[in-house]
């Protein structure tokens, strides 16, 4: 078994800033034989790479499935990767910052404070200091947090902090079946 590279452009449609799109890059797993049949079926075909005509799903449809999952799976997990950030980005969540930090406290973020630092002279807590600071760490901690993540896990993360959920994100996904470049390449190459 092999493992190669696939990546997937989707179109989402037009909004007023231009086209909608995202991009993903995901694996694909390929026994050696099957490696050698799309070789010799681009050699055979001039070396034609369209899955569509190279007959692929009628040929070997246990390879067009194989290939047709991955890029599904591709295709959903990007998909949920926009969806989720575009949610955070454009503050598509209704979390107060105290259901925020709850919701991170699985993740480790704890807010740690001496109450002194929020007490005027005479005892009073400053709430609206011990507040914005408290607001101020939970974000610099989901910051340096979320960039230790790959895109995915991001989104996961996400999701789940600030209950963004996309509904039906994965329905009607067009996304193109391809043979992996490195595929082609070695039928190109003589390999």
């Amino acid at each position: 078994m092999t493992t190669f590279s696939i990546d997937i452009d989707l179109y989402f449609g037009t909004s007023h800033y231009g086209d909608v799109t995202a991009h993903g890059v995901g694996e694909v797993e390929l026994a050696d034989e099957d490696i050698q049949k799309l070789i010799n079926l681009i050699r055979e075909n001039g070396g034609e790479t369209d899955v569509e005509k190279l007959q692929l799903l009628e040929k070997y449809p246990e390879i067009f499935n194989t290939l047709d999952d991955a890029y599904y799976e591709l295709a959903s997990q990007t998909a949920y990767i926009h969806w989720v950030n575009a949610g955070y980005d454009n503050g598509w969540y209704e979390l107060s910052d105290e259901e925020i930090a709850e919701n991170c406290e699985v993740f480790g973020f704890k807010f740690e404070y001496d109450l002194d630092e929020y007490q005027d002279e005479d005892g009073n807590l400053d709430e609206d200091a011990l507040e914005e600071a408290k607001s101020e760490a939970l974000y610099k901690w989901i910051k340096e947090h979320r960039s230790h993540l790959d895109d995915y896990d991001d989104a996961l993360f996400l999701a789940e902090v600030f209950h963004l959920e996309p509904d039906d994100y994965n329905y009607d996904l067009e996304y193109f079946v391809k043979i992996p470049d490195e595929i082609i390449a070695m039928a190109n190459n003589g390999q």
